[in-house]
Order: structure tokens, then C-alpha cells, then sequence
């Protein structure tokens, strides 16, 4: 008996799975295809999430001495607290040693999750099966997930959030909807308990908090919301209590996840240009009402696409944002108009109309907040700007619209005469919506052909292959052109994050590329890759490089000048990719020649000054370098600070050492002081050396220092000048 009532409860939730398989099996042509390939197109963000997923499985996540070389990649400079998506993608690469095929596997497990979560929650609505069946795969298939998502990825994985929903409307509920028949959930069941409540609650919370930043944010927005409408209600008081717990358990996780974070920043040191956001970036990023209700770019009907084209002609700004995407699909723009005309157009106060209500008032929330020029803009400007792509909430949006519009059929339904054929007609009626619903919202169109896709990732991959058996394992690649990082495109026709490919295919060669954007890595390969080639490539084998990348697509010729001028220098031909995209040219015998014509000592010494093990820069106080002959000095002000980085991966003890040269005879001192310790040179105005010894953790060391020196007086240099430092160098103390 136990066994047939399981069975019971489980068909409706297994049709939902086989359903979403069945649709993402038709929509990526799986059978033609190799889950070991990109899906859609692959560049931008899903070239960094298949970057992540990689350095997950060799352990590197947060600093990889196989990118950004010769430093290695500080990428806590870039991450959000997202442990749930961290811990599955771990798993599945531990398990696949593929990255894209873990994130490919993740991401179409993404939709399962999502139509069954949606399903849960419809049906602890009293949603009939059809009914909820329907609305739940349509909710998984959203436009702006089948277009927009693959790209970014975390925003794909949005399976938590009809549960946030089920939250917030379970707290404002006077009186919920009866549960199914069969239902045994103590959440949904008459005469629940806040203790019962909390059971589902806190959980959820730490999940979401733990998820994504953004769904993180929202969901303690519409909590918020709800918990704020209960407390005014006195029959939902006490609810209310646990709607104040769930938002705090989210803030809390979401903050532990950010102060983790932002610890090892302050311990490692950070870059300063990374993740700059404004409240202009929000406005442009944030929802666009039109965008709910126009057809996407890419709708399959080609008049839909001519409305969204004139629609983009008239806008141009925001024609490649993520609001382009947010079409609801024409089913769920019939749930959110109902939504917004529900005061209007309701006939009774029923329990469906409460549920409505309650669904209003959550959309409102999500709308007003997210939409263009709304409290979304001023919570940048009056509190941060971190999250600025608003257009997100309309997964939000999208699941109260479908919501909606479930109710409405459900209402509907009733009221036709029952008979023996109703079952039949209704599946059949649910059978050739969801069909049209599918293809509306895009699920039936080919967005990109697999068999294409699966032949030039491997034609790359081959190409790199080709590179690794060049070079000896852990080589040294310089990436040519310069591109920073993060989000910002490279020159040319490469677009973001391009450059990473390398890495996704490799297994035992090391590259350049990236390094975080602002700090001294970022400067040192920008300068490296700036200079005339025959000097380039010195200084490149002097660093270690034994081989340059070329990405032709970043050149206005397609690099043939560039190429020309290192063929010349190294007497050896490129490979080419098969699609002449990208080149190659190893410099092992350039290398071994330089070397034999350059006397051990010189190049023992050239390759230990090019080799930025230490990296030194100056943040305040210091002006820029003047150089007269052979001499450079900086002139200083009474008090400032510079920065050491140590990019050797380890602590090391170094010798700070260079001139220190004052404005007057009078003799003078400047005291240094790093977090340990501190330390007096003198400074004098014929010059004195000084050497201090330093302890250096990996990454960023500030040292501050102050002066007692008098002020230089020069009537035609305004500047603060106090004393010059000359000469400065940071050598290992092993290396004395």
C-alpha cells in the first residue's frame, strides 16, 4: 500500500523530469552532438565558467600558477560567494575530469531541478497536475534562460527560487490554499506552526544564501516583503517571526560567504581596477517593462523579431544588454497582465484571489526595484552599485506570471460543464499549449548546430595539442595581443575572456593570460607585450617564455606584421590553427642562441632583473620616476606608502634595498614600517644606501614610511618634495 501511494506521488514529478529531458534533448540536438562540447556558442562568460570549473579540478580556484604567468591568478579577486554551485561543479569534474563536460551536465541538470521545483510549488497551491505540469516546464525554459544563461551561469542554475517564493507567500498567506489530498507536507498543511515553518525555512535560506549574490539579494528583498506584510496582519503575526529569521539567516550566509572573501583579500592584497561599478552601469543593466512583452532578438517568428529590431533601432544603447532577453513568452505575458489588472478584473475574494494578491504585490516589489530607473538605480547610488544587472529579476517575475496564470486556468476550468471526456480534453488542451508555449519562447529552434560546434573545439584542441608537444611540460606561453582582465574586451575582433581557451584545452603548458586588470602583474605583461618585437622577445625569454600565442583576430591585418617581425628574429615558421585563427611560434632554439651568445654572468643577471618575482609599486606619496642619463630617482613626499608584490607563490624574505637622497646637508632619516616591524634609513644629501630586511607574504606587502627631512625649496617645481629614492630593488635573501 505504502509502496503504491509512493508510486503515486512520484509519476507526476517523474513525467516533469522526462519531459524537460525530452525538450532539452530536441532543442541541443543531443543525439548528434558530445556532451564533452559547448552546447551553444562558446565565448564569453561561458569561456570563464568552463575556466573555473578546470581550475576547481586541479585545485586552483583561487590561485593558479598555470594562467596570469609568470605570477599565477589571484582569482579571489573576482569571485562571489556561490558554495552550492562550487560543490556540485567540484563533484562533477572529480568525477568527469572534463570541465565542460561538468558544467554542460550541470547546466541541463539545471533545468530539471528548476521544473520540478516550480511543479512543488504550484502543487502545494492546489494546482491540478496539467495544470502545474504545464507552467512548471515552461517556467524552466524562460527565453532569456535558453539565450542568455549558458553565458552566465550561476544565473542559470535558479532551481531555489520557487522555493523563496513558496516562502514569501506561505508567510503573507491569512490562510493558505488546502493542500492536495495526498499531500502529508507539514509546511502547507492547515494549521502549520511557525516551528513548522521554520523546518523549511532556514534551510532554504542557507541554500540561497550560498547560491548567488544576486538571487541571495532578491530573495531577502521579497522575504522582506512578505514578512513586512504579515506583521501588519494579526492573524499572520507569528509568521512573521519566521519571514525576520529567513532573512537574516540569508544575509548571514551570504555575508559569511563575502567575509570569507574579502579576508583573504585583506591578507593577500587586492587589485584596484577590479569589478569597478557605477550607478550608470546599473541604469543601463537594470529591466526593461517593453523587454517583458516584446519578442527576444532571436523569437522563430520573423515578424516577432522585426518588432524587437525596431524596437532596438529606436534604443540603440540597450540593444545588447541582458533585458533584451527577458520576453516572459506570450503565456506568461497573459499571467503578469492579469497580475497587474487583478484589482480590476477580480469577481470574488476567494482563496484564489488572496493567492493573486499576494502574487501582485510580490511582482510589484520585484518590478519597481529591478526596472529601469527604479529603487534598484538608487540602492546603487545611496549603497552600492555591486549589483547592477537587474534584468535578472525577471526570474522572479516570470515565475509569478506562470503562477498566475495557472490560477486563472485552474479558475477557468471549473467552470466549464464537467463529463466523461474533461481529463481527456484538459491533457490534450495542456499537450498543445505547452507545445506552443515551447516554441514561442524559443525551445524548438536550432540556436546553434552541434556538429559545428563539436568540430572546432576539437580543430582548437588540436591546435593546442600541437603547442604542448613544442614545449617541455610547464613551458612558458606569451599570449599576444595585450587583453585585461576581467570583463573588459580585447582588441579587435576578440571578444571576453577569449585568451582562457588555451588554458580549457591544455594540460601541462603554462600562459599569460590574465592578469587581474589595475595592479603591477597586469602593467608588467601589458608593458612586455607593448614593446618593439626583437626586444619583446628577449625580455619574454628572459622572464622564462618559450613560446608566443597569437591570436590573429586581434589585429586590424590579422597579425601578418607582427608575425613577420618574430618570424625574422627566431628563424622559425608558426603552426596555424586549422581556421587560420590563431598561431604559434615556439622560441626554444631562439632562446638557446640568445643564451650561447650571452656570457653566463650577464645572463644570469638579465634573467634575474626581468623575472618580476617582486613586484613594486607606488600608491601615495611618491611621484613618478625622472630619469637624466643613466640615473632615475623619485622625488617623495613627508609620509606615503609603496607596495611589494610577492608573486613566488610563498613567504620570502627579501632585501629592500636602494639611495636614499635628501633636499639639504642637514642629515635625516626615513622611517619605514611594514605590518611587523619597522625600520630607519638615513638619508643624506651626497646619498645613502640602505638594505632592510622583509618578510613577504604572497601577494600585496605595504610599507609605509615618513620623513623628518626638510621640504626641498623650488620656486619652480610646486611639488612636496622631501627626499629622492634611488635605485630600488627587492633580491631574495637566498640569492646574496
Amino acid at each position: 500500500m505504502r509502496i503504491r501511494l509512493f508510486l503515486a506521488r512520484s509519476a507526476p514529478y517523474v513525467a516533469v523530469a522526462l519531459t524537460t529531458i525530452m525538450v532539452l534533448v530536441i532543442m541541443y540536438r543531443l543525439w548528434k552532438g558530445n556532451l564533452a562540447y559547448p552546447l551553444q556558442h562558446f565565448d564569453g562568460d561561458a569561456i570563464l565558467t568552463v575556466y573555473g570549473t578546470k581550475a576547481l579540478g586541479e585545485g586552483a580556484l583561487l590561485y593558479n600558477n598555470r594562467v596570469g604567468v609568470p605570477f599565477g591568478l589571484d582569482y579571489y579577486n573576482f569571485i562571489g560567494p556561490a558554495l552550492v554551485h562550487t560543490a556540485i561543479l567540484k563533484g562533477l569534474v572529480s568525477i568527469t575530469h572534463n570541465a565542460l563536460l561538468a558544467v554542460n551536465i550541470y547546466y541541463l541538470l539545471g533545468f530539471v531541478l528548476i521544473s520540478l521545483a516550480a511543479f512543488y510549488v504550484f502543487r502545494q497551491f492546489s494546482l491540478s497536475i496539467p495544470f502545474a505540469f504545464l507552467c512548471a516546464i515552461l517556467y524552466a525554459f524562460l527565453p532569456t534562460h535558453i539565450s542568455v544563461s549558458y553565458y552566465h551561469f550561476l544565473e542559470s542554475e535558479y532551481y531555489l527560487l520557487p522555493l523563496v517564493v513558496l516562502l514569501a507567500l506561505r508567510i503573507m498567506a491569512a490562510a493558505s490554499p488546502a493542500a492536495p489530498k495526498n499531500s502529508r507536507s507539514a509546511y502547507t498543511r492547515p494549521g502549520s506552526t511557525t516551528r513548522r515553518l521554520l523546518y523549511f525555512a532556514v534551510p532554504t535560506a542557507v541554500l540561497i544564501g550560498e547560491s548567488d549574490i544576486y538571487y541571495a539579494f532578491y530573495s531577502m528583498l521579497f522575504i522582506g516583503a512578505a514578512t513586512v506584510y504579515a506583521a501588519f496582519r494579526r492573524e499572520r503575526r507569528r509568521d512573521s517571526v519566521a519571514g525576520l529569521i529567513c532573512f537574516v539567516v540569508i544575509g548571514l550566509s551570504t555575508g559569511i560567504g563575502l567575509l570569507q572573501i574579502e579576508l583573504y583579500k585583506i591578507r593577500l592584497g587586492t587589485e584596484p581596477k577590479v569589478l569597478q561599478r557605477t550607478v550608470a552601469q546599473t541604469e543601463v543593466y537594470s529591466l526593461s517593462l517593453a523587454d517583458l512583452y516584446l519578442p527576444t532578438p532571436d523569437h522563430p517568428i520573423k515578424k516577432f523579431r522585426d518588432i524587437s529590431k525596431r524596437f532596438d533601432a529606436s534604443l540603440p544603447i540597450m540593444t545588447n544588454t541582458e533585458s533584451k532577453y527577458s520576453n516572459l513568452g506570450l503565456i506568461g505575458v497573459i499571467g503578469f497582465s492579469a497580475l497587474l489588472l487583478w484589482p480590476i478584473i477580480r469577481q470574488s475574494r476567494g482563496r484564489e484571489d488572496r493567492l493573486m494578491s499576494h502574487l501582485l504585490i510580490l511582482t510589484l516589489v520585484g518590478v519597481l526595484f529591478a526596472i529601469i530607473g527604479g529603487f534598484g538605480t538608487l540602492f546603487s547610488l545611496l549603497i552600492t552599485p555591486v549589483l547592477r544587472v537587474h534584468a535578472r529579476m525577471v526570474f522572479f517575475i516570470a515565475f509569478f506570471a506562470l503562477f498566475a496564470f495557472g490560477v486563472l486556468l485552474e479558475k477557468l476550468w471549473r467552470k466549464l460543464p464537467y463529463t466523461s471526456l474533461t481529463g481527456g480534453i484538459r491533457i490534450v488542451f495542456v499537450g498543445v499549449l505547452l507545445f506552443f508555449g515551447l516554441y514561442d519562447q524559443g525551445a524548438w529552434q536550432l540556436h546553434a548546430d552541434p556538429v559545428a560546434l563539436k568540430a572546432q573545439y576539437k580543430s582548437y584542441d588540436r591546435f593546442i595539442r600541437g603547442i604542448e608537444a613544442q614545449l617541455p611540460s610547464g613551458g612558458e606561453v606569451l599570449q599576444l595581443p595585450y587583453q585585461p582582465f576581467p570583463e573588459m574586451g580585447g582588441p579587435y575582433h576578440m571578444n571576453n575572456y577569449d585568451p582562457l581557451r588555451a588554458y580549457i584545452h591544455s594540460q601541462t603548458v603554462r600562459w599569460s593570460y590574465p592578469a587581474m586588470a589595475g595592479g603591477p602583474r597586469d602593467e608588467w605583461i601589458r608593458e612586455l607585450s607593448s614593446e618593439p618585437v626583437p626586444e619583446m622577445l628577449k625580455r619574454a625569454v628572459w622572464a622564462g617564455f618559450r613560446g608566443v600565442y597569437i591570436d590573429r583576430q586581434g589585429y586590424p591585418d590579422a597579425a601578418a606584421a607582427v608575425e613577420s617581425r618574430v618570424r625574422a628574429q627566431t628563424h622559425t615558421d608558426p603552426i596555424v590553427s586549422e581556421d587560420g585563427h590563431f598561431s604559434f611560434f615556439s622560441l626554444e632554439s631562439y632562446a638557446t642562441a640568445l643564451k650561447q651568445k650571452t656570457p653566463p654572468q650577464q645572463w644570469r643577471k638579465l634573467t634575474s632583473e626581468v623575472n618580476p618575482h617582486f613586484v613594486v609599486i607606488f600608491p601615495s606619496g611618491v611621484y613618478a620616476p625622472q630619469i637624466a642619463g643613466d640615473e632615475e630617482w623619485r622625488w617623495c613626499k613627508q609620509e606615503g606608502a609603496l607596495e611589494i608584490f610577492n608573486t613566488t607563490g610563498r613567504t620570502q624574505k627579501v632585501n629592500f634595498r636602494g639611495t636614499l637622497i635628501s633636499a639639504t646637508p642637514t642629515k635625516s632619516f626615513v622611517f619605514f614600517r611594514d605590518s611587523q616591524q619597522h625600520f630607519r634609513a638615513t638619508a643624506t644629501s651626497a646619498g645613502n644606501d640602505f638594505n632592510w630586511t622583509v618578510a613577504l607574504k604572497r601577494g600585496a606587502n605595504r610599507i609605509d614610511f615618513h620623513t623628518n627631512a626638510p621640504r626641498a625649496s623650488d620656486p619652480k617645481d610646486p611639488r612636496e618634495m622631501y627626499f629622492r629614492m634611488e635605485d630600488i630593488s627587492i633580491r631574495s635573501s637566498s640569492s646574496r
